[in-house]
C-alpha cells in the first residue's frame, strides 16, 4: 500500500520477477535482497552496502517529484538504489574525495538502465571545502553511508549545510557506525531525529532517520 502511495516500483531487471522487496513497518524497514547476482556484478559494490543503501532510499522518497541528495556518496549505492524505487525529479551525489565520485559515476552509468531515470539526471560532484554547490532548501529527500572515515571527518558545518539545502519538512537518513556522535554534530541545527533504527545481529551500525 505504501509503495502504491510513494509511486514506488520493484527493481526488476531482465529474467528476475522480484529482485528487491521492501517491508515497510511503523518502527522498522526489511529489505530482502534475494541474490547478488540480481545485478550486474561491479567491484566495489557489495550486496549488503546495495540492501542497506535500499533501505536509507526507501526511509526518505516521497514522490517522482522529490530532488534526491546523497551528500557523501561514497561507492553510488544510495543513488542507484533510490532510482530504481521510482522516478526523481532530479538528483545530485557529493563527496568530500573526488576519488569516490569516479566509482560512484562508473556504477551509476552502468546501473542506471535499470530504472526510471536517464544517466544525464544525476550530477556528480565534490563538495566546494565546506560547501554544498546547492541552493538553500531545493533538496526534499537526502540519505547516506556514513564509512568509519567520514564519521572522523564528518564536523557541524557539513551538518548545517545538510541543513541547508534541504527543505522543511525534507527527511535524511544516515547509516552510521556512532548515532551518538552524529546526534552530537546535530546540536544546534534544524535537524530532529525521528527514529533510529538498529542494523545487524551482532550490531553492525545505525540508520538515524532526520527531519527538517
Amino acid at each position: 500500500v505504501l509503495g502504491q502511495l510513494l509511486g514506488l516500483r520493484s527493481a526488476r531487471p531482465p529474467g528476475y520477477a522480484d529482485t528487491l522487496r521492501l517491508h515497510i513497518t511503523s518502527p522498522e524497514v526489511f529489505v530482502e535482497f534475494l541474490a547478488p547476482d540480481d545485478y550486474p556484478a561491479l567491484r566495489n559494490m557489495t550486496p549488503i552496502s546495495r540492501a542497506l543503501a535500499a533501505c536509507l532510499a526507501a526511509l526518505t522518497v516521497s514522490g517522482p517529484t522529490d530532488v534526491f541528495c546523497d551528500p557523501f556518496c561514497g561507492d553510488g549505492s544510495v543513488v542507484v538504489e533510490r532510482s530504481l524505487l521510482g522516478p526523481w525529479s532530479k538528483a545530485y551525489a557529493y563527496d568530500l574525495d573526488a576519488t569516490h565520485l569516479q566509482t560512484a559515476q562508473h556504477a551509476w552509468r552502468v546501473l542506471a538502465s535499470l530504472g526510471d531515470n536517464p544517466v544525464g539526471s544525476t550530477q556528480f560532484t565534490t563538495w566546494q571545502q565546506t560547501r554544498l554547490p546547492l541552493d538553500s532548501t531545493t533538496v526534499d529527500a537526502m540519505a547516506a553511508i556514513l564509512s568509519p572515515e567520514m564519521n572522523d571527518v564528518l564536523l557541524p558545518r557539513h551538518i548545517a549545510e545538510i541543513s541547508r539545502v534541504l527543505r522543511a519538512g525534507g527527511r535524511a537518513a544516515f547509516l552510521t557506525a556512532d548515532s551518538t556522535r552524529l546526534a552530537e554534530r546535530l546540536q544546534g541545527s534544524d535537524l530532529a531525529i525521528r527514529q533510529t533504527i538498529a542494523v545487524g545481529d551482532p550490531l553492525i551500525g545505525e540508520i538515524v532517520v532526520l527531519v527538517k
